[in-house]
């Protein structure tokens, strides 16, 4: 078995739709034209465990880069910072949420810089502000429950 960064790729692709497709079987899949809750779920399920199939047989048998140290910091930073997004986004507001979520994950990188990482969470959180709460209107907060 060639083990390489492509094949565990596309195999964990594959265990997320996986996932996703048994955790949206508790709802109404739907027909076609009156689609239920889980129907795009679903869907989406289905072509990221395609997409794992491909990436993975095209490791298997490129043979890929092989896989290296687990990077153990990137990683905690970054399921770190989705947490504490989730953990602060009321509190905080969207804008505030997204800039503190850019800012912990761009630190995992080797080739982070502060001021385009600052640059980088602003833009973020400016567009995903306008973008979620005024233009679709989502009952997303601008300003968060703790900054009132």
């Amino acid at each position: 078995m060639k083990l390489n960064k492509d094949t565990l790729g596309g195999a964990m692709f594959f265990a997320f739709g996986a996932a996703f497709l048994v955790a949206s079987r508790a709802y109404s899949f739907g027909t076609i034209g009156h689609m239920g809750p889980a129907y795009f779920p679903s869907v989406l399920a289905f072509i990221l465990m395609a997409l794992g199939i491909v990436v993975a047989a095209v490791g298997w048998v490129s043979g890929g880069a092989p896989v290296s140290t687990f990077a153990v910091l990137p990683f905690v930073l970054v399921i770190g910072a989705t947490l504490l997004f989730a953990g602060v986004l009321n509190g905080l507001g969207l804008p505030i949420a997204v800039f503190v979520l850019a800012l912990v994950s761009a630190y995992a990188s080797r080739r982070f810089r502060l001021v385009p990482a600052v640059l980088l969470a602003v833009a973020l959180a400016l567009v995903s502000a306008i973008v979620f709460i005024i233009a679709l209107g989502l009952p997303l907060s601008l300003i968060g429950t703790w900054m009132q």
